[in-house]
């Protein structure tokens, strides 16, 4: 069972990067009371900043909200190629974009884990909810 809640998670990623609360408001464009309402659980961030600091700190979201222990989003060197892929094509793309499309992209990749596509074990691609 997963017990961290994202106040820990967050906590924890700022100090391993010996970041005072002041350095990362700086780095996430936000005020130093407001990393502190987050890390003492008095607020958490909207879903567009998770994502900015799941970036930042190279987690997925599962993890810095706590559904998973893996850190990672990918956990390979194929995943790790379409990854830099991904980000490489983004930058192509105008800023006022580039968050849209990557919405558009983890939900996709959302759907295709609850639909069960990408399971390796599904060689028919058959679609099995999870």
């Amino acid at each position: 069972m997963i017990e961290k809640q994202f106040q820990n998670i967050f906590k924890e990623l700022r100090t391993a990067k010996k970041m005072s609360q002041e350095n990362m408001a700086k780095e996430l464009n936000v005020s130093q009371s407001l990393i502190n309402n987050w890390e003492t659980g008095r607020s958490t961030p909207a879903p567009e900043m998770l994502i900015y600091i799941a970036d930042y700190f190279d987690v997925s979201i599962d993890y810095l909200v706590g559904r998973t222990n893996d850190r990672r989003w990918y956990n390979n060197k194929q995943d790790n190629t379409f990854r830099n892929l991904v980000y490489d094509k983004l930058g192509l793309i105008p800023i006022n974009w580039q968050k849209f499309i990557s919405k558009a992209i983890i939900h996709m990749i959302d759907d295709a884990i609850e639909y069960n596509f990408l399971d390796s074990n599904n060689s028919n691609n058959t679609v099995e909810r999870k």
